[in-house]
């Protein structure tokens, strides 16, 4: 299933966390090692995100797993 993901959203999500990053001032040493290192150096950034499983899918949206559910008419604890 293709999920389309609304942009607007996404670059105003994308703006605040470019305004509360705090990376960009704290110097980067080229002999350190690791993940964390190798992030910072190319400037890749760690976002978590939440997902929503029902009947085998994922949804990164609620209302996408909600609607899901209804339409396959599915009810936790429904006999």
């Amino acid at each position: 299933m293709l999920k389309l993901i609304d942009l607007t959203a996404a670059d105003s999500h994308l703006s605040l966390l470019k305004e509360l990053d705090m990376t960009n001032d704290v110097a980067i040493k080229e002999d350190e090692k690791g993940p964390e290192a190798e992030m910072r150096r190319y400037g890749i950034k760690r976002v978590p995100v939440d997902y929503f499983h029902i009947n085998g899918f994922r949804y990164t949206d609620l209302k996408d797993a909600v609607a899901q559910a209804k339409r396959t008419n599915t009810v936790k604890g429904a006999m």
